[in-house]
């Protein structure tokens, strides 16, 4: 199955680079026997609409049914991550950058900024009290604050 989702990634991250959009993450669910699903999870800043999240889908089932390397019958799901989606790698934080987020720390604590930067393996947020540079490896986990 790993070998099955490089050969994917690799087939379907040129195209994806074209139009501007990245691959946040490819998962592939069932065995391959009667059905299978494939996840693909897609981000581009300022967001996708279900417009372009059904084009980038049929180009892509295009793209996979061309090079035949899914046997059998195959669901393919191409979506966002959403707004409620959990911040985990710094790559995750690099694509909240100018949202506002609740980072979690080990000991339970937490802070709330707006995310600035994420690189070298640390988080920068901006809050009231000013910057913050914050470790990754001391996030448990980060979520956007939606606010209305």
């Amino acid at each position: 199955m790993k070998n099955l989702l490089q050969n994917i990634e690799k087939i379907i991250t040129p195209f994806l680079d074209s139009k501007g959009v990245e691959l946040v993450e490819l998962k592939a669910i069932g065995s391959g026997g009667r059905s299978q699903t494939l996840k693909v999870v897609v981000w581009r800043q300022g967001g996708i609409d279900l417009e372009g999240l059904s084009n980038l889908s049929r180009n892509i089932g295009d793209l996979l049914e061309a090079e035949d390397i899914i046997h059998g019958s195959f669901t393919l799901e191409v979506s966002s991550p959403g707004l409620d989606r959990i911040l985990l790698t710094g790559e995750d934080f690099r694509r909240a950058e100018g949202e506002k987020v609740k980072i979690i720390f080990g000991d339970g604590s937490s802070t709330v900024g707006t995310v600035v930067s994420s690189a070298e393996g640390k988080v920068v947020i901006e809050n009231e009290t000013g910057r913050e540079d914050i470790p990754l490896k001391d996030i448990v986990k980060g979520k956007i604050e939606i606010v209305f």
